[in-house]
């Protein structure tokens, strides 16, 4: 009986140290890249006459494209 109670005993202590040890690993440097498209929103600039108002060829009033890229470069520190 006292040689199963002293076996219980080591066995969970072993269990115990060895899930102290057990650590999750993680990558130190991280890397991720990126990109998109938008709509750029018409901005007025009120550079032109009324008539180039009403034709839209002046204050901002046509839409553009938005293309952008993004890289992230994460360094363990």
């Amino acid at each position: 009986m006292a040689i199963t109670i002293r076996w219980i005993r080591f066995s969970v202590a072993l269990v115990v140290v060895l899930a102290s040890m057990v650590t999750p690993s993680s990558s130190q440097v991280t890397m991720k890249l990126g990109g998109g498209v938008g709509v750029t929103i018409p901005a007025s600039d009120f550079g032109g006459s009324s008539l180039e108002y009403y034709s839209g060829s002046r204050y901002g009033l046509s839409s553009g494209l938005n293309l952008h890229a993004k890289a992230k470069v994460g360094l363990a520190g």
